[in-house]
């Protein structure tokens, strides 16, 4: 025992038994510094995890009401979430979206458009010239 021990092999029993107890208190602390190591270690994947969900938010690639499930999700499987987001085209944003303007905020652009409309045709993809002459042809076809 003592020559596994890295002691004299003529080494008394005390001396065994007192490396064999600084072998436990190291096991011991080194299975503290495990603890806490694991304990940062989930704590910097958490923190990446939030941070890629608040990234895809502020670039409009989920919408807030998707932020529980793309935490879990992305807390489940990083890269599949980071391969979502970036393959996924921007949401229109739903809030910036007030299609029932009060009657005295309707102010007309100098294409004839309501900031409503022109904010539509953007999220569209439309050209605002073709939204007015659509806007006109339904018009006068009594469908608007």
């Amino acid at each position: 025992m003592a020559l596994l021990l890295g002691l004299p092999e003529d080494a008394g029993l005390s001396r065994v038994r007192g490396a064999v107890l600084a072998l436990k208190g190291n096991l011991e602390h080194l299975e503290g510094v495990q603890e806490k190591l694991a304990a940062l270690q989930g704590e910097l994947a958490g923190r990446v995890v939030r941070e890629e969900v608040e990234e895809a938010l502020a670039a409009g690639k989920i919408q807030p009401c998707q932020k529980d499930s793309a935490l879990r999700y992305a807390g489940q499987d990083l890269e599949g979430f980071r391969s979502f987001v970036d393959n996924a085209l921007p949401q229109a944003p739903l809030g910036r979206l007030h299609l029932n303007p009060d009657p005295g905020e309707e102010q007309h652009s100098d294409r004839g458009l309501t900031p409503q409309q022109l904010l539509i045709c953007e999220s569209l993809g439309l050209a605002p010239e073709a939204f007015k002459a659509r806007e006109t042809h339904l018009k006068q076809e009594k469908l608007l």
